[in-house]
C-alpha cells in the first residue's frame, strides 16, 4: 500500500489506528495478519466507497505480482470478517459487490491516530580512541556502503527462506496444509486428502538438504483450523506455509495454492492450476516447481524429472489411489482391508503404478502388524509388492523403506532391513516414516543412541504426532530408561489422552517396574480403542500372572482360544501369558509355534 498519513477510526466497538497497525475491540487488543488489516485500512479510508478487486491486488501485492484474485482476496476478506464477526448475507461491517468488488458500509468516525514512535538505532563503534571527521569522499563511500548493508539487510529479511537456502544454512521449512475441499460434497474429501499427502511426499523428495517438509500426521491436525499462519508456524516450527484449496465438477479439477511467509504473512505468490484428474500429478509439478524456483533449490537431474509436467495417470487409476490413501492412513483393520482393495484397483488399470504397489506393500505390513492376518500371508504379500515399486521406480524412497520393514519384521534380516531404511532415508530425508522404522531397528540392534536419533528426527518433521511421541517412548523402555520412557508417553498422552498404544506402552513401562496396579491401570486405559488388540491382550495376560491374578491370566488364555476360531492367533501373545504364570514347558511349546508362524513379535525376543 502506499505510504499515506496516519489515521484513526471507530466503528461499532471497534477503533482501527493505520499508523500503529493496531485493530482493537472495547479496549482490547484484536490479532489479525498483514494482508488483512492492510485491506481493512484500504476499505475504511474508501468511506464507504466501492473497492474494486484488482485495485485490492494492486493495493496489497503490487502489480507485478502474480496473485490468483480469487483466493488471495477471498482468504483476506474472509479472515477480516471472522475478526469482526460480520455476517456476508447480512453484513454490518464489508458489503460483498459481486463481480465488482467490496464496499465499508458501516459509520465510521474519525479520530485522531496516536503517535507513533520511531526508536533511535545506534551502531556502536569500536573503542579505538576520538574519531576522526572523515573527509567528504570518504564519507560519500560509507554512505554508499552503509545504504549497501541496508538494502542487504532488507533482503535478508524479506527473503529469509530463500538466504538461507541459497547460503548453505539450515534449510528452509515448509507446511503443507490440508487442502480446502470445496467440492461440496464430503465425498471427495478423499481426493483433497490424498492431495495433500501427495503433495508433501512430492515436495519431501525434492531436496531434503535444502527444503525441511512437514509430515502428514502434523499437518492433517490442521484440517478446518482458524488459527492463523503465524500460529501454526510457531506450532510447526516452520517459515513457509502453504495454502490450497481444491474444487471438482465434471471431470475438471481446479487447484488454487498460496505461499505465505510465516514471518509476517507475507502472501509471496497464488496460482491456480485446471486440468482433468489425469493431470493432477501435473498441478502438483507445478506447485513444486513454483516453490523450487522461488527458494532457489539446486536440484539434481533425477529430482527434476520428479516434477516433471508431463506426469500423467489414468483418472480412475488415480482415484482409486487416493481412496486407498485415505483408509490406509485410518489405520484400523477394515480400513486397512479397504485400502488394499484400492491399491489393487489402481495396479489392476495400471499394472506399471509404482506408488499403488507401495502403498499395497504398506498395507499389508500393518494387516501383519497388528494380527490382523498370518505373516506368512501378509508379509509376503508386502514383500512382492514392495519389490515391484523398486523395480517400476528404483529412486523412490517409499518402497525402500516399506521393504526394509518387511526384512525387518519378517526375513528377521537386520542387516539387510538397515541397508533399506538408511537407502530410503539417503532418497529422501524428510520421510519422517523411514527414520522412524529405522529406529525400530536399531532399537531391535540395541543401538539405542543412534535409534534416539532417528526417532528425534522423525519427531522434527513429524512435532505433533502422537504415534511418532509414543515410538520414542518405546525406545527408551527398551533401552532400559523408564522414567524417560514415561516422560516421552505422558507427553503424547498430553496431545492425545484417548491414544491407545501411549496407554498401552506406559502399562509396559509400568510393568516393568514392578508397579502391577499401575500397569493394570494403564492397560486397561487402552481397552475402547484397543480391545482385543493381541499385543494388549498378550500384555495384560502376561501381567496378571505375574502380579499374582491367575484367574485373569487364564481369563486372557480363554479369550485368544476363542479369537482362533475366527482369525489368525499370534502363538507369541499365548507365549507371553504363559509366561507370565510361570508355566514353562507351556511357554517353551508356544514359542515353537510362534517360530513356525514367523511371528514378528520374536523380533524383541530379547
Amino acid at each position: 500500500m502506499k505510504m499515506m498519513p496516519p489515521r484513526a477510526w471507530t466503528f461499532g466497538p471497534f477503533r482501527l489506528d493505520s499508523g500503529r497497525f493496531d485493530l482493537r475491540r472495547n479496549g482490547q487488543p484484536v490479532r489479525l495478519e498483514r494482508i488483512p488489516m492492510e485491506l481493512l485500512i484500504l476499505l475504511v479510508r474508501r468511506d464507504g466507497q466501492l473497492v474494486g478487486r484488482q485495485e485490492i491486488v494492486e493495493a496489497l501485492w503490487g502489480s507485478g505480482v502474480h496473485v490468483d484474485s480469487e483466493q488471495g482476496v477471498n482468504t483476506a476478506i474472509r479472515k477480516l470478517r471472522q475478526v469482526l464477526r460480520d455476517d456476508s448475507d447480512n453484513p454490518k461491517f464489508i458489503q460483498t459487490v459481486v463481480g465488482k468488488g467490496y464496499r465499508f458500509v458501516a459509520a465510521a468516525t474519525e479520530e485522531p491516530a496516536e503517535p507513533v514512535e520511531t526508536p533511535a538505532v545506534s551502531v556502536p563503534l569500536p573503542s579505538q580512541g576520538p574519531v576522526a571527521k572523515a573527509p567528504r569522499r570518504g564519507r560519500m563511500l560509507w554512505a554508499a556502503l552503509a545504504g549497501g548493508l541496508a538494502l542487504a539487510a532488507a533482503a535478508v529479511w524479506f527473503y529469509g527462506p530463500w538466504f538461507r537456502v541459497r547460503s548453505g544454512g539450515e534449510p528452509a521449512s515448509i507446511a503443507v496444509l490440508p487442502f480446502e475441499n470445496l467440492t461440496g460434497s464430503p465425498d471427495q474429501q478423499y481426493l483433497a486428502d490424498g492431495m495433500t499427502e501427495e503433495t508433501i511426499s512430492l515436495l519431501g523428495s525434492l531436496s531434503p538438504a535444502q527444503l525441511r517438509v512437514i509430515a502428514r500426521t502434523s499437518v492433517m491436525q490442521y484440517l478446518g483450523t482458524r488459527k492463523p499462519v503465524s500460529q501454526i508456524g510457531r506450532e510447526l516450527g516452520v517459515g513457509l506455509v502453504l495454502e490450497s484449496s481444491l474444487r471438482e465438477e465434471r471431470g475438471q479439477v481446479r487447484i488454487t495454492a498460496q505461499l505465505i511467509r510465516v514471518s509476517d504473512q507475507m502472501h509471496l505468490w497464488a496460482h491456480s492450476y485446471e486440468g482433468d484428474l489425469s493431470s493432477a500429478l501435473a498441478m502438483q509439478s507445478g506447485i513444486a516447481s513454483a516453490i523450487a524456483e522461488d527458494l532457489k533449490l539446486q536440484l539434481t537431474r533425477e529430482q527434476q524429472a520428479r516434477m516433471s509436467p508431463a506426469r500423467r495417470v489414468e483418472p480412475d487409476a488415480y482415484s482409486a489411489y487416493l481412496r486407498g490413501r485415505y483408509f490406509w492412513n485410518l489405520r484400523d483393520e477394515s480400513s486397512l482391508e479397504k485400502a488394499s482393495q484400492y491399491f489393487q484397483q489402481a495396479i489392476d488399470r495400471v499394472p506399471g503404478y509404482a506408488a499403488a504397489y507401495s502403498g499395497l506393500a504398506d498395507t499389508q505390513s500393518s494387516l501383519a502388524y497388528g494380527n490382523y492376518r498370518a505373516p506368512t500371508d501378509a508379509f509376503s504379500k508386502a514383500r512382492s509388492a514392495a519389490e515391484k515399486a523398486l523395480e517400476l521406480d528404483p529412486m523412490a524412497a517409499e518402497p525402500h523403506a516399506s521393504l526394509g520393514y518387511v526384512k525387518l519384521y519378517y526375513d528377521w534380516d537386520p542387516a539387510g532391513a538397515e541397508r533399506e531404511l538408511k537407502r530410503a532415508v539417503e532418497l529422501n530425508a524428510n520421510y519422517a516414516a523411514a527414520h522412524d522404522w529405522l529406529g525400530y531397528l536399531l532399537t531391535a540392534r540395541r543401538n539405542f543412541a543412534a535409534a534416539a536419533g532417528e526417532f528425534r528426527q522423525a519427531l522434527l518433521l513429524d512435532p505433533l504426532s502422537v504415534p511418532l511421541r509414543t515410538d520414542a517412548g518405546f525406545g527408551l523402555h527398551y533401552a532400559g530408561d523408564q522414567p524417560g520412557a514415561e516422560r516421552e508417553l505422558r507427553a503424547a498422552l498430553e496431545m492425545n489422552p484417548r491414544f491407545g498404544l501411549a496407554h498401552f506402552w506406559l502399562g509396559r513401562v509400568y510393568g516393568a517396574a514392578g508397579r502391577c496396579e499401575s500397569a493394570l491401570s494403564e492397560l486397561n486405559a487402552s481397552e475402547p480403542a484397543l480391545r482385543d488388540w493381541q499385543p494388549l491382550l498378550a500384555a495384560k495376560g502376561h501381567f496378571l500372572g505375574k502380579c499374582g491374578q491367575p484367574a485373569g491370566a487364564e481369563a486372557i488364555l480363554a479369550r485368544f482360544a476363542d479369537l482362533a476360531k475366527t482369525r489368525y492367533v499370534t502363538s507369541y501373545g499365548v507365549v507371553l501369558v504363559h509366561a507370565g504364570l510361570g508355566q514353562d514347558e507351556e511357554t517353551l511349546n508356544a514359542l515353537e509355534r510362534a517360530f513356525a508362524e514367523r511371528s514378528h513379535w520374536l523380533v524383541w525376543l530379547k
